[in-house]
């Protein structure tokens, strides 16, 4: 069988797989060029947060001043969630994002006349604060459950559940006070092998049809049955 009868029996789902795979080889080629291109992914990106009615959800539930913020909590939020695609790596330090947003097209992709510096890291410190100050846990199911109404996924009662961990760097004195009741960050079993270093763990639920999370918990990082 020839190369063209081949290309014709793809289904669909097939083909755009097959483009996807070739265009995520492209962005992260070597000589892709972050300075002077936006990626595409950024974008795809965007619209699949418009889809969930993400900025809706983050603003109606952050506490935020609209005189004194430049830029609404939802929008830094994006910049967070768009680290992942933002360097070559996949590793951008949140206290680096305004570094790498530059040569971004950002009124592309934030819908404003943003400046760099607008998604600098005491911005983005004040967001985390005002996100943990409104129930992370609740902000994150919120999207999770749109994300089934607005792509239709099947509801399943087959459940996954699985736990990881996350190394902590810094001091954090708010979590070791009396009566604290959020993140208990401490010392245990590291899967990234860093011993010496404190830790939070997660457990998640998920879907069976589905990668969408359900349910977040955050418990002792020595325990994960």
């Amino acid at each position: 069988m020839d190369q063209k009868a081949k290309t014709k029996k793809l289904s669909p789902s097939a083909k755009g797989t097959k483009n996807f795979k070739k265009m995520s080889q492209l962005l992260n080629a070597k000589n892709f060029s972050l300075k002077t291109e936006t990626p595409v992914v950024l974008v795809v990106c965007r619209e699949f947060l418009d889809i969930l009615g993400f900025d809706e959800i983050i603003n109606d539930n952050v506490r935020w001043d609209k005189d004194q913020w430049a830029v609404s909590p939802a929008t830094l939020a994006r910049s967070i969630i768009l680290t992942p695609f933002l360097r070559d790596d996949k590793r951008c330090p949140l206290y680096r994002i305004e570094e790498a947003l530059e040569g971004l097209d950002l009124k592309l992709l934030f819908g404003g006349n943003y400046l760099r510096s607008d998604f600098n890291d005491d911005h983005l410190a004040k967001l985390l604060d005002r996100i943990a100050e409104a129930g992370s846990t609740g902000l994150f199911s919120r999207i999770a459950a749109n994300s089934y109404v607005n792509f239709k996924i099947p509801v399943s009662h087959i459940l996954h559940a699985d736990t990881t961990s996350h190394v902590f760097y810094g001091e954090c004195e708010v979590c070791e006070q009396e009566g604290y009741e959020g993140l208990n960050v401490t010392h245990g079993h590291s899967k990234d092998k860093h011993p010496e270093l404190k830790q939070v763990r997660v457990f998640l639920i998920f879907s069976g049809f589905s990668s969408i999370s359900k349910i977040i918990l955050k418990f002792h990082p020595n325990l994960s049955k």
